[in-house]
């Protein structure tokens, strides 16, 4: 039988308790800072994993949506701006296809050299098909970027991806330029979404998210690494949020097939009326489905 992992947190604090298992994971939250942390067997390995969950289909799948992801990107790259006005070095971290980047290729009007890394060689390869940029097959701590090279760096749905986070926001530290911008989105564990939902919320994706944030602990894990905040607020798409509790309402009522049908059809519009009724009190209380942080180097 093979050993587990043990579960030591970022803070260096071996003291947790188990909080949920879900598909047969085991999610522990640190007792100091509040992280969870999803425990992996020994025989785990990040870029294999990456390798299976990044299928063929996943792929052709995110670029069925590429209209639909054009205009979040877009509204990104805006707030940026708002920051970084003159342009300069961008990296985004994880750039899977490179959308980010072709949206701010063709859309900025500020002079931006744009690179990008992913662990994933078909996405790289797509990416380089389809955006003039500089795109690289690595992981961030095994680039080779130079010190204080980049204005900008964005990590999209990213870090929950390795357990290691403080020594890649070492890293984004090194590379970044003072007063740089650090843009950072990853899933709320702490959301009303994950509350609706429970266990069956899309977001703790395990095991292919190890670690799980709240908007309190994100921030002061950026802080103990020496950043400094400018700006953090949560969100989340509403049909991300529509479908999540779609499902998990199908999931209570599954041997009840015809009311399954039945259901699917009848929640729709009731559900997006909840997102509207509770979309000022996610934004009031920081509670939406995904954590937004902009975050400079001093």
């Amino acid at each position: 039988m093979k050993k587990k992992k043990s579960v030591n947190c970022s803070c260096g604090n071996t003291v947790r308790r188990e909080r949920r298992i879900i598909n047969g994971y085991k999610i522990y939250e640190c007792k100091r800072c509040g992280l969870l942390m999803t425990k992996l067997p020994d025989s785990y390995n990040l870029t294999e994993s990456n390798k299976d969950y990044y299928s063929d289909d996943y792929f052709n799948n995110y670029v069925a949506r590429e209209s639909y992801l054009r205009k979040r990107f877009l509204m990104k790259i805006n707030k940026i701006e708002s920051y970084k006005k003159s342009g300069g070095n961008l990296l985004d971290v994880g750039c899977s296809t490179g959308l980010f980047l072709k949206v701010v290729r063709v859309n900025s009007k500020r002079k931006w050299r744009l690179f990008g890394i992913d662990m994933n060689q078909n996405a790289i390869d797509i990416a380089r098909a389809s955006v003039n940029a500089n795109f690289y097959h690595t992981s961030l701590q095994d680039a080779r970027f130079k010190d204080n090279f980049f204005d900008c760096i964005t990590c999209f749905d990213v870090l929950e991806h390795d357990s290691k986070v403080n020594e890649n926001l070492q890293v984004i530290r090194r590379i970044l330029k003072r007063n740089g911008l650090l843009v950072i989105q990853l899933p709320n564990h702490r959301s009303m979404m994950a509350l609706l939902c429970g266990d069956n919320w899309d977001w703790w994706s395990v095991p292919d998210h190890i670690l799980h944030f709240s908007p309190t602990v994100l921030s002061k894990i950026l802080e103990d690494n020496g950043f400094i905040i400018k700006r953090l607020f949560t969100w989340e798409p509403a049909r991300e949020f529509v479908e999540n509790v779609r499902g998990t309402i199908k999931k209570k009522v599954t041997p009840l097939m015809s009311l399954n049908r039945v259901l699917n059809k009848l929640s729709i519009v009731p559900l997006y009326f909840l997102w509207i009724i509770l979309k000022p009190i996610e934004i009031i209380f920081k509670i939406g489905g995904l954590t937004v942080i902009y975050v400079s180097k001093p």
